[in-house]
C-alpha cells in the first residue's frame, strides 16, 4: 500500500504521461488523482483544487477553501471566520464539490479531515453534506460534529423532513487524520440505503448500516432520481458548514484539512476499495 511520499511520486509520473487523467481501475487505487465522468479523487498533491471546486455560493467574503499544507502534506483548507458572518446563508462556511459529477442513485464518498489542535471542542458544524438539488434542494445527510464526537445526521424520508442522528465516532482526535467512507443509494421505494465508515477499514462491519430507507429528494422514476429533470441530482460537498450561528464566538475562526477526497458514481464491484484512502 502507498504511503503520501510514494502517491506523490507516482503521481509526477502519471501526471507527464496520461494528462492528469487516469482511468478507474487498478491505477485509481495507487494514485491521487482521478477525473472521469464517474469518479473524481485527488490527494491535492499537484496544488491543485481540480476535479474539486470551491462551492461559490456557500464560501464568501473572506471566508476559503485552497490547497495548502499541514504537517508536510498537501490537502485542502477549509477556513471560516466569524467575523465574515453576515446573518446569511453564505457566509456559514466553507465548502467545495466535485466538478461534472452527478449522482442519480447510488454512490461512494470518502476522505480524510484533520483537526488541529486549537480547533473548538465545544461547537457544531457539518463537514461533508450528501446534498439533493432536486426536491426541496438541501442535505439528505451530514456527517456533523458536535462536541467533538462525530455523527451521521440523515433526514427521515424523502425531502426536508425531520433529522435522525447516529453516531459514529467520540473524542475525535486533534492533530491526526481521521477517515470516513459513505455508501448510499437513493430510493422512493424503500430500497435505499447509508453506510457509513469512521477509521474502519473493514468493509464488511461498517459503523452505521441503515437499509430499506427512502432517501434523497427531487423527483424519482422506477424508484431513483428522474435524470430528465433539471437541477434533479444528488451532490457531495465538503469543508466546514457552521450552521449552528448562535454558538458562534466572537472574533473566533476555524480551520479544517482535507485529503485524499474521492467521489464515485455507480456501485461498481470493488468500489470500497476505489475510495478508501490509502
Amino acid at each position: 500500500m502507498l504511503n503520501k511520499l510514494d502517491k506523490r511520486t507516482v503521481y509526477a509520473v502519471l501526471s507527464a504521461s496520461v494528462a492528469s487523467v487516469v482511468s478507474v481501475g487498478a491505477l485509481a487505487a495507487a494514485t491521487t488523482f482521478v477525473d472521469t465522468a464517474d469518479h473524481k479523487e485527488s490527494g491535492f498533491s499537484n496544488g491543485q483544487m481540480t476535479p474539486f471546486e470551491a462551492e461559490a455560493g456557500v464560501t464568501t467574503r473572506g471566508n476559503y477553501m485552497r490547497v495548502d499544507q499541514i504537517d508536510g502534506e498537501p490537502a485542502v483548507k477549509s477556513y471560516w471566520a466569524q467575523a465574515n458572518y453576515n446573518g446569511t446563508r453564505a457566509t456559514r462556511g466553507a465548502e467545495a464539490q466535485p466538478i461534472g459529477l452527478q449522482i442519480h442513485s447510488d454512490g461512494w464518498y470518502a476522505f480524510r479531515f484533520y483537526l488541529p489542535a486549537d480547533f473548538p471542542t465545544d461547537k457544531e458544524l457539518a463537514i461533508a453534506q450528501i446534498f439533493s438539488r432536486g426536491g426541496c434542494s438541501s442535505w439528505s445527510s451530514m456527517v456533523v460534529i458536535r462536541d467533538n464526537n462525530l455523527f451521521l445526521a440523515r433526514r427521515s424520508s424523502n425531502g426536508c423532513t425531520a433529522t435522525i442522528e447516529h453516531p459514529l465516532a467520540t473524542n475525535i482526535q486533534h492533530g491526526a487524520w481521521n477517515t470516513v467512507i459513505l455508501r448510499f443509494k437513493a430510493s422512493d421505494q424503500r430500497a435505499g440505503e447509508l453506510k457509513a465508515w469512521c477509521n474502519n477499514s473493514n468493509e464488511q462491519s461498517p459503523n452505521i448500516n441503515i437499509q430499506n430507507l427512502n432517501f434523497g429528494a427531487g423527483a424519482f422514476v422506477n424508484g431513483t432520481l428522474d435524470p430528465n429533470v433539471t437541477n434533479n441530482w444528488i451532490n457531495l460537498k465538503f469543508g466546514q458548514y457552521d450552521y449552528d450561528h448562535a454558538n458562534y464566538t466572537v472574533g473566533e475562526t476555524r480551520t479544517i484539512y482535507f485529503d485524499d477526497v474521492s467521489m464515485l458514481r455507480g456501485n461498481p464491484q470493488g468500489a470500497f476499495g476505489m475510495v478508501k484512502p490509502q
